[in-house]
């Protein structure tokens, strides 16, 4: 027993020694602390050599002190701010020339000739303006009148010649126009495609022109597919009943010269 307690005697000594040991390790960091913390540090002292730096040609001096009565970084906020955002401009102006390039123009000054169509949406937004060139798209005669599917409504022509907007050149994008075709009656209705120019993808989901019968909602191109894209242009087209709908929709991005159909109304057989 006296010997279990004096085992208990000396850990005791033992911890308190150790508290002692981290108290005073404590009291001298905080002590040299006080004494940093008291030290009257300022950059605005002529005997300070903190603005003293050597700066490269050019480089503002963002942490010059002289004017006592400036806010801490006030100059830096000045300098900094007008700089990025002149970063961003740029880098922003350059995606925009980008955008004008993947639609299949290029960037032209206000005053600079245009053999086209130019657009304000694109380039610099104030320093230039997109230029696309005209189209090199066929216009073939059709009988019949000229119809742009922008007119939209049924047609009930015995025959006609379809265009997209703006053919030959570039069509609008975020655009959908639709128009239906009826014929009496026993009768079909042909479509041969003379010009086709749209945004190529493997599903035509960005440019496309739908035709389909509007009866069944049945395509009426290859393999029975309603959308038709690219630039390869598909055999005639023959409706199942007596009426077919177009519809044109494009997108956000590139835009192309569009189409020219022409259509006429046989006999069914």
């Amino acid at each position: 027993m006296k010997f279990h307690c004096f085992l208990l005697f000396l850990l005791g000594g033992a911890l308190q020694l150790c508290g002692a040991a981290e108290y005073l390790s404590q009291k001298a960091e905080s002590e040299i602390e006080a004494d940093f913390y008291q030290d009257d540090i300022d950059s605005r002292d002529v005997d300070d050599d903190y603005d003293d730096y050597d700066l490269e040609e050019g480089e503002p001096d963002y942490f010059d002190d002289e004017d006592a009565s400036e806010q801490p970084f006030g100059r830096f906020r000045r300098a900094a701010v007008p700089d990025t955002m002149s970063r961003l401009i740029r880098r922003h102006e350059k995606i925009r020339a980008h955008g004008c390039k993947l639609r299949g123009g290029f960037c032209v000054q206000p005053g600079e000739a245009c053999d086209g169509e130019r657009a304000q949406k694109f380039c610099a937004k104030y320093h230039g303006h997109c230029c696309f060139p005209a189209w090199d798209l066929p216009m073939p005669e059709c009988p019949g009148r000229e119809i742009n599917i922008t007119d939209g409504g049924v047609i009930t022509d015995t025959e006609g010649m379809i265009m997209s907007r703006g053919y030959p050149n570039i069509y609008d994008r975020n655009s959908h126009d639709t128009m239906v075709i009826n014929a009496p009656e026993n009768y079909v209705i042909e479509i041969e495609l003379k010009a086709l120019d749209l945004e190529y993808d493997s599903f035509c989901n960005h440019d496309y022109l739908r035709i389909v019968d509007t009866a069944t909602n049945r395509g009426l191109g290859w393999f029975n597919e309603p959308r038709i894209c690219g630039d390869v242009i598909p055999p005639v087209l023959r409706s199942l009943t007596n009426s077919v709908t177009f519809e044109m929709v494009s997108d956000y991005n590139i835009q192309k010269g569009g189409f020219i159909a022409c259509f006429r109304m046989v006999p069914r057989e």
